[in-house]
C-alpha cells in the first residue's frame, strides 16, 4: 500500500511540475490564466475550471469545456455566491 501511495504521490506532482513549467514560461498573465483553467483538471479532479476575480466578482478565465450560454448562468451563480 506504501508503494502505491508513493507512487501516486509522484505521479501528481510530476504533472503539477509540468503544469507550472508551463505557466512559467507565459509572459502573458490573461494566457496564463486560461492555460490554469485549461489545464488544473490534470492536477485535479474536475470536469471544468473558473477562475474567478474577487472585485467585482466574475469569470475571468473559463476551461475550454464551458459553453457561452454556461458562462452566463456562472456568472450568475458567482455573483450570488
Amino acid at each position: 500500500m506504501r508503494d502505491a501511495q508513493r507512487e501516486a504521490g509522484e505521479f501528481l506532482l510530476g504533472r503539477l511540475v509540468r503544469l507550472c513549467g508551463a505557466l512559467a514560461a507565459t509572459a502573458d498573465p490573461e494566457q496564463a490564466g486560461q492555460l490554469l483553467a485549461n489545464r488544473i483538471g490534470e492536477v485535479l479532479a474536475c470536469d471544468r475550471a473558473v477562475l474567478v476575480s474577487l472585485a467585482p466578482p466574475r469569470p475571468r478565465h473559463v476551461s475550454d469545456g464551458i459553453a457561452a450560454g454556461e458562462r452566463t448562468a456562472l456568472a450568475d451563480a458567482i455573483g450570488l455566491a
